[in-house]
């Protein structure tokens, strides 16, 4: 992951028309890129990009989301980023309702807060080229870009069964090794985006670092399905689908080949009538301190329950 360093600290600038933040995911395993800004009409534009080392595979992963585009829709693309030098290349992925494309991304880096991007589509065994774009360091960011008059998005549909889940809360786990753990849980909504972010940190020192988590729900474009993508302190990566129950539960499902999913967790979530949420996970026996643990969480805040 060493070749996202230089993307910290500050605010990546395309003109006055998009600005990224990029923030390292738990025990630097991971990184993920926020742009903010509005396309060539105005309208409000969002991407989410999450890049993740994946050593069960030893490859560097991107799942990604950009927003629903006229006439063509949201996408998700998924896809793997290698660094070579002063360039980095993506071979993607990208879901949208229209069907799968092939993309390539390659960035150049042409100074410490430059860097130029070009975007390419293969059509058969060619590449194409669409677009190219140059992006320079703000260190100081500024605030978001102010949204336009009745830029009041809502959550879609696909998301409705996460959205009891936004908001901040207090989490006790008990895992099976006896121990009680208390945790911090924040779960957002990124505007204009199929993904919630749910992010779990324990509080104090001295914890496994595989209890700190920054995990992905989404809606796939491809699949109509919902899933989920959990990144762990421990570099743990955990990928699969979320069934949504009677009664509004959720079960958490891996899936996938055995070579990706080395770290499978099993998990159920439960909505209390009293607001709260309870819940069990569980895992293979794997060398870790524990294999399973129960939760339960309490809303300390509702608010800042959604991106800018």
């Amino acid at each position: 992951m060493a070749g996202f360093a230089r993307f910290v600290p500050g605010a990546w600038r395309l003109g006055d028309v998009h600005s990224t933040t990029w923030r390292w995911g738990p025990g630097g395993h991971s990184i993920a890129a926020h742009t903010v800004g509005r396309d060539a009409s105005g309208n409000p534009w969002r991407e989410l990009n999450v890049y993740y080392r994946h050593s069960d595979i030893d490859e560097i992963r991107l799942l990604a989301f950009h927003p629903d585009i006229p006439g063509i829709g949201r996408g998700v693309g998924t896809g793997t980023i290698t660094f070579a030098g002063e360039t980095a290349t993506t071979e993607i992925e990208l879901d949208q309702p229209g069907g799968r494309r092939r993309l390539t991304s390659r960035w150049t880096f042409d100074a410490p807060d430059t860097y130029h991007a070009s975007l390419w589509e293969w059509a058969g065994d060619r590449r194409v080229f669409l677009a190219e774009w140059t992006y320079d360091r703000q260190a100081d960011p500024e605030p978001p870009f102010a949204p336009a008059a009745g830029d009041r998005p809502a959550i879609s549909i696909n998301l409705a069964p996460f959205e009891p889940l936004l908001g901040q809360w207090t989490t006790t786990a008990e895992l099976d090794t006896n121990e009680t753990i208390e945790l911090d849980t924040a779960v957002r909504w990124f505007k204009h985006l199929d993904v919630c972010a749910v992010r779990i940190t324990p509080r104090g020192d001295g914890h496994d670092p595989a209890l700190m988590l920054e995990a992905y729900l989404y809606h796939h474009v491809g699949t109509d399905a919902l899933r989920y993508l959990a990144l762990s302190g421990s570099g743990g990566v955990h990928e699969g689908v979320v069934v949504p129950l009677e009664g509004g539960a959720l079960r958490l499902e891996p899936t996938g080949g055995q070579d990706e999913h080395a770290d499978p967790f099993l998990c159920r979530i439960e909505f209390q009538r009293d607001g709260s949420v309870q819940g069990r996970a569980q895992r293979p026996a794997d060398g870790e301190r524990f294999r399973a643990f129960g939760f339960a969480l309490q809303k300390v805040d509702p608010t800042d329950e959604d991106s800018p």
